[in-house]
């Protein structure tokens, strides 16, 4: 999901616009940065910063940066009925 999308949905769920989209990356760096200490300190295991949260490079001449669950250390379950 790009950077934009992102600001996209939260703006639309609060029903404001996101003035700079650049809080919202300084959201996830936090939000990375919280479960990676979390998890070195209630698990003690060895985690890099993007295991959770990947951050993407910016593609091509869009210059698109954008973020997703890092597929090869998350896994999720669907909830049974």
């Amino acid at each position: 999901m790009t950077l934009g999308d992102l600001a996209d949905e939260i703006a639309q769920r609060r029903k404001r616009p996101i003035d700079d989209v650049e809080t919202v990356r300084r959201a996830i760096n936090r939000l990375q940065t919280t479960i990676t200490e979390k998890i070195r300190q209630e698990l003690g295991r060895p985690i890099d910063h993007n295991d959770v949260v990947e951050a993407l490079p910016f593609s091509g001449a869009s210059n698109v940066h954008g973020y997703r669950l890092n597929p090869r250390t998350v896994l999720l379950m669907a909830d049974p009925l």
